[in-house]
């Protein structure tokens, strides 16, 4: 499909899209071209900061005038001048002291079902995260399947409706996008799951959670068994929705099922190789807890190839006596026990034909990593790389 001409609404675009893929997330993908877009991306640079209070601004001109079609055409040109904040902003939210909350509502929704550019239908959404109702959830959810473009807005727009909407609303745009859409969806469900939650990274509960608002063991399921896919940006929030979700006593159940065994193993092995990104699994106060009951978990599980990825993860992890893992070495000769069961179930018969499955792996770089790993935990003798292989 052709991006849209200059006065087609992305809203519209966006259902066209998902007419051909309903379920997944959006395919072909293709916004209007913005030429100047550029140069005020420079502009903004020097201008950091000052996005909200500008947004705010070209907002509050105009609904301090009665709305109109036309008046309401030239906001969204106006806007289209305008860094806006891919964000919930001081400066948006105290629009809602100075004008009432159903103006702002509808506002944003014109703005966002009948935006013609980026910044437009972003300053719908921002509107909406401070004003949103249950009814808003359709139309957040369809501009918010076109991803990254609206950064956190789709996310923070949900966030603030009720539990009952707002976790059902997250896991359902959660599974239809990818990247940072989807994690700033999972965060949002970790604030949900238990705002009080305790992070030892911050010495106390999620700097954005709401402490009034009660938690939802709704979201803790989903979290359990939906957190982490098979992309690159579950590191963002794996350690998180460990703590938020309380995935230590879910896989603690002797009866943990299958689906939480699998999601465990994803979020451990996320957490092993995130610095810069999120929290390791080194900061975790229960780090060992949660990788000895996985570990006794996963070995009465049949091997996949998930399931493989995971504990070699896992396993090369541990396997560096110098690395962060040293820290779990408590007791002593602890971290040397779980290295050897991990590494134990990897040669049990069914684990090395997925171990195989992963070093020829014919995308990205999981043969290379696989191979690597599986030399530097003993599982498979030293020789050529995956490319020298493919070679001969």
């Amino acid at each position: 499909m052709t991006a849209p001409g200059a006065r087609v609404p992305l809203y519209e675009y966006t259902l066209r899209l998902h007419r051909l893929n309903p379920d997944g997330p959006l395919r072909g993908v293709v916004l209007p071209p913005e030429p100047d877009r550029g140069q005020r991306y420079r502009r903004d640079l020097a201008e950091t900061g000052s996005g909200g209070a500008r947004t705010a601004a070209v907002l509050d001109q105009r609904l301090g005038r009665p709305l109109s079609p036309v008046s309401l055409r030239l906001l969204d040109s106006a806007l289209a001048q305008v860094p806006v904040p891919r964000h919930r902003d001081p400066a948006v939210r105290d629009l809602s002291r100075r004008h009432p909350p159903a103006l702002l509502r509808t506002v944003g929704r014109w703005l966002v079902r009948r935006g013609t550019g980026r910044e437009a239908v972003a300053a719908g959404l921002a509107l909406l995260a401070e004003t949103a109702v249950e009814s808003d959830v359709p139309l957040i959810l369809t501009v918010g399947l076109l991803g990254s473009p609206f950064g956190r807005l789709p996310a923070d727009a949900l966030e603030r409706l009720p539990n009952a909407a707002a976790t059902p609303a997250l896991g359902r745009l959660a599974g239809r996008t990818t990247g940072t859409v989807r994690t700033h969806c999972v965060h949002a469900l970790n604030r949900i799951a238990d705002p009080r939650a305790h992070y030892p990274w911050w010495q106390g509960p999620h700097p954005l959670a709401d402490p009034d608002r009660p938690a939802d063991p709704q979201a803790v399921h989903w979290l359990r068994r939906r957190a982490a896919d098979h992309g690159d940006f579950n590191g963002y929030f794996a350690a998180e929705t460990l703590v938020a979700a309380d995935v230590e006593r879910a896989i603690a159940d002797p009866h943990a099922d299958g689906e939480v065994v699998d999601q465990t193993g994803r979020l451990l092995r996320a957490t092993t190789d995130c610095a810069g990104t999120g929290a390791t699994l080194a900061r975790l106060d229960n780090a060992r807890e949660l990788l000895t009951h996985y570990a006794d978990h996963v070995g009465r599980l049949a091997p996949t190839a998930d399931r493989c990825h995971s504990v070699l993860a896992l396993a090369g992890y541990l396997a560096d006596p110098r690395g962060e893992a040293a820290v779990l070495d408590r007791p002593p000769g602890g971290r040397a026990a779980l290295l050897a069961q991990l590494t134990a179930l990897l040669r049990e018969p069914g684990w090395p034909a997925r171990l195989a499955e992963l070093t020829a792996w014919p995308t990205g770089n999981l043969a290379g990593w696989s191979l690597l790993t599986a030399r530097r935990t003993g599982l498979l003798p030293d020789g050529p790389g995956p490319q020298a292989r493919r070679r001969r």
